[in-house]
């Protein structure tokens, strides 16, 4: 079920012929599939998508400045803020203990396939990893961590936003403590009879 209505959103209509893909379930929308580039006040915000003749594909988050301009996040009309957040980070974690139970260490958020564009969370013990892609990921970051806190309950949420390719966004990159405490230079995940640990401050990935 839709979250909410949407307010009023710009609509953003691909050109024709531009469609067959979307409506297969295609999360991405480049520049040159748009009938228009985007008005620049669209950057990081919800947009209605349409095909050529008008007709509603969807919601998306767009930014006018990347090739890959939009980035779908519902195939139905509603309100893409804090409530989208939570029912994405709880079905998200439903399934996540339907399938593996309680383990120490996982990806609680795999991106578009959990419905959350560019987003990756990652969990290791008590503390909460985000690397956050592109403006779209920007736009829910401060959501995300709330619904984090109140449906995960970690010590700590740390950033790792500091791979490259941020700046085919136009973002800069960004590690730090988002909240709560800052994890320790190695992490300590124990499963079964093996033990790892877990650099979470330059690791390769989150």
């Amino acid at each position: 079920m839709p979250s909410s209505k949407t307010a009023t959103a710009c609509q953003i209509s691909l050109k024709r012929g531009r469609d067959a893909r979307v409506r297969g379930g295609h999360p991405w929308i480049f520049a040159g599939e748009l009938a228009a580039r985007p008005p620049a006040e669209t950057a990081g915000e919800a947009v209605e998508v349409l095909d050529s003749r008008g007709k509603f594909l969807g919601m998306a988050l767009c930014n006018p400045e990347s090739n890959l301009t939009l980035r779908m996040v519902s195939r139905q009309r509603e309100e893409i803020g804090r409530l989208f957040v939570q029912q994405r980070l709880s079905s998200a974690l439903a399934m996540r203990r339907a399938l593996l139970g309680d383990i120490p260490a996982l990806r609680l958020v795999n991106a578009e396939s959990d419905g959350l564009p560019a987003m990756i969370v990652d969990r290791y013990g008590d503390y909460v990893v985000i690397q956050s892609l592109a403006l779209a990921a920007d736009k829910l970051l401060a959501s995300l961590v709330e619904e984090l806190v109140d449906q995960t309950g970690p010590k700590g949420i740390f950033e790792r936003s500091d791979a490259p390719v941020r700046q085919l966004e136009g973002l800069s990159e960004r590690v730090g403590t988002l909240w709560g405490d800052t994890p320790p230079a190695l992490v300590e995940i124990r499963e079964g009879d093996s033990r790892f640990l877990a650099d979470l401050h330059g690791g390769q990935k989150t």
